[in-house]
């Protein structure tokens, strides 16, 4: 498996101190999470997968095997994990 990692220049994202320059997709997917308003619980039961899957991918940092299935599960476009932005993406997916 590997690391997927994005060059964004996102200011004041990671709270941890890490330059923003690179930010993991894992991060990206709890950003969308977080501003989707969906609990670690639910959206790891909307995926068939356990909670310590979706807990890896926020504090690790590590990708998720099927974004289009987390878009899915959080009702946004696949893009809103790649915007630089990320916010920019998060308005609901056209039905």
């Amino acid at each position: 498996m590997f690391s997927l990692e994005l060059a964004f220049s996102v200011k004041g994202y990671h709270r941890s101190g890490v330059p923003p320059s690179t930010i993991k997709i894992g991060h990206r997917v709890e950003r969308v999470r977080l501003a989707r308003k969906v609990s670690r619980p639910k959206l790891a039961e909307r995926l068939g997968l356990d909670r310590s899957t979706v807990t890896k991918w926020a504090t690790e940092g590590t990708t998720p095997r099927d974004l289009n299935a987390v878009a899915d599960a959080l009702d946004v476009e696949p893009s809103a994990f790649f915007d630089p932005t990320v916010t920019r993406a998060l308005s609901r997916k056209a039905a």
